[in-house]
């Protein structure tokens, strides 16, 4: 009896299986890894002003100016390596000492919007990233201690404490 009421349901009642839900586009500041050299932060760097040194970033970042006027998140996302530049050169660090430096950050930045972590969970990141990162670079051109605590200063200060709101920018739709 019970094979006979499965028979007798017809084939077209069955929902069609749902489409797969297609990944939002990719951004610029999805990537983990700036596509920028040691080279291009030292021209960055002398850049006459910041806002000539945004533009030259955002170039590098084969990013125009439509994409800056209408993405907000692209602003944030310049701003922010910007900042980290900017900082770099505050400190008086090699450009490739800076290039290091902003790829931690991108590495952190990342996997902070990615996994939603604590501010916990988010230092340790950084912290492995940045021993990491230190062990990379030639033995000369490695960050000093002090160096080291100024980093980790900024990113606590600049960076991680501001996590939730970085997470939900970058994660979040916005309305405008």
């Amino acid at each position: 009896m019970a094979d006979e009421e499965v028979e007798a349901a017809p084939e077209a009642e069955m929902a069609p299986a749902p489409a797969p839900a297609m990944a939002p586009a990719a951004e610029p500041f999805s990537s983990h890894d700036v596509p920028i050299d040691a080279a291009q932060i030292k021209e960055i760097w002398a850049s006459p002003t910041s806002d000539a040194a945004l533009l030259l970033l955002a170039r590098c970042l084969s990013m125009s100016e439509d994409d800056l006027e209408e993405s907000l998140r692209a602003q944030i996302w310049l701003e922010l390596l910007y900042g980290v530049i900017d900082h770099c050169k505050t400190l008086e660090l090699t450009p490739k000492k800076a290039k290091a430096f902003l790829d931690v950050i991108t590495a952190l930045h990342g996997a902070c919007v990615e996994t939603l972590c604590a501010k916990e969970e988010a230092f340790s990141t950084f912290t492995d990233s940045l021993l990491r990162a230190t062990k990379a670079l030639p033995l000369a051109e490695r960050f000093s201690l002090e160096e080291v605590r100024l980093l980790t200063e900024h990113v606590t200060s600049s960076y991680l404490s501001s996590l939730k709101l970085h997470q939900l920018v970058f994660t979040e739709e916005q309305t405008v």
